[in-house]
């Protein structure tokens, strides 16, 4: 797994993990914040950007088991700050599950950290997108399958990716994005990734490990801090307000105007937010 490990000034070692479809060049403008108090590391996720590719089944539990893997080779110390977006919350999460005495605190936004009941929990068209890429399968390349749309159109990457930010890409900044994905036959983490999401308690194996981290996340006295954008994408002030009614020792703040991809649309007030909260421990 390929990851950027820059030296700091301060005790901290920040370990910043992405979600789908980016990698770590995601947050480029953020460490720069980050390294006035200490090491910074950022990982790509299996699958994703400079990593390996390999065929494999991309659920989040080999996923996260890559990345825990990696992370406990790194000589992080016990002074780790992790900082989460997308589906780099469950896998942030799942390390700190493993690794609790090691995790000073977390900072995470646009995430997931628990089963879903139903769809119906969903805004009506995300509800619809969760249950079409469940309808395909994998290497059908009929014209409008959820394979097409996923792997061979790369929705998430050509749509949702500019679509959810406050700002308008740069071609430059949109190639880093689309390089690691250039080859369509290491594109099955975009199709199979997004169905990860337990719904209803399908799938099995999704279900078991977000029910570990619900276990997990709402006893833990490790201090937790939820910067996020207004009004947000996959997560809302009033579902933020709401976490910090179930998750001990927890805080959100709106930082700024934001909707998915925060790193991009504000990562120096990003930045500067988590300086500020590590500030106060």
């Amino acid at each position: 797994m390929h990851y950027i490990d820059e030296a700091g000034q301060g005790d901290y070692t920040f370990v910043l993990i992405h979600g789908l479809p980016t990698w770590s060049y995601l947050w480029r403008n953020v460490v720069p914040h980050l390294k006035n108090r200490g090491r910074v590391v950022a990982i790509d996720l299996i699958g994703h950007g400079k990593s390996a590719k390999p065929a494999m089944d991309y659920t989040i539990s080999n996923i996260a088991d890559f990345a825990v893997q990696q992370l406990n080779q790194l000589n992080l110390g016990d002074n780790i700050i992790l900082v989460l977006q997308d589906w780099g919350g469950p896998v942030g999460f799942e390390y700190a599950r493993q690794n609790p005495n090691k995790v000073k605190g977390m900072v995470f936004f646009e995430t997931l950290f628990a089963p879903v009941p139903s769809f119906d929990v969903f805004p009506p068209d995300f509800a619809q997108f969760q249950q079409f890429i469940r309808t395909g399968t994998e290497g059908d390349n009929t014209p409008g399958s959820s394979w097409d749309m996923m792997v061979n159109q790369q929705f998430l990457l050509e749509v949702l990716v500019p679509d959810l930010i406050l700002r308008k890409l740069s071609e430059e900044e949109m190639n880093q994005y689309r390089t690691p994905f250039a080859n369509v036959a290491e594109r099955k983490v975009m199709w199979q990734l997004p169905q990860e999401v337990p719904v209803g308690g399908d799938p099995a194996q999704a279900q078991v490990f977000f029910e570990s981290l619900q276990a997990f996340m709402t006893t833990t006295q490790i201090p937790k801090y939820m910067p996020h954008g207004n009004p947000g994408f996959n997560v809302s002030n009033d579902d933020y307000e709401f976490w910090t009614t179930i998750l001990p020792n927890s805080t959100h703040e709106i930082v700024g105007p934001g909707l998915h991809f925060l790193q991009e649309g504000s990562p120096h007030t990003l930045g500067i937010a988590i300086k500020k909260w590590v500030d106060k421990f």
